[in-house]
């Protein structure tokens, strides 16, 4: 039987470290059935839930439907496994993309708007 006030602790302790904006990218290594992966994914942008156990990740998918979350995507892999290390890296590519366009049009608007007060 798990022991709920320790389950809650954790939760919490992890919730507070993480400091997870919405924004962010958030990696759940080794997320058994995504305890972490479900109360991170109220407070971030995505999270990528990696297990090397095909139930886990079953039990993850259940989880996110039970409780209205769209925004965990499930990687079936050993952490030592060259599909888990490509789709690590597929993931920060893409934010690291989004930030620069996000960047990119800030820049943008601000140089326009300057413009517009030199006139």
């Amino acid at each position: 039987q798990p022991n709920t006030a320790m389950a809650e602790k954790s939760a919490e302790a992890v919730l507070e470290s993480a400091a997870v904006g919405p924004d962010d990218i958030v990696w759940d290594c080794f997320c058994g059935s995504g305890l972490f992966s479900l109360l991170l994914a109220r407070q971030c942008k995505e999270v990528i839930a990696v297990d090397h156990s095909p139930r886990n990740l079953e039990e993850v998918r259940v989880n996110m439907k039970r409780n209205g979350i769209h925004n965990i995507r499930t990687v079936l892999a050993s952490l030592l496994s060259k599909r888990a290390l490509k789709a690590m890296a597929e993931s920060v590519a893409r934010w690291e993309s989004e930030q620069n366009e996000e960047i990119q049009e800030k820049l943008r608007l601000q140089r326009d708007a300057f413009e517009k007060l030199q006139k």
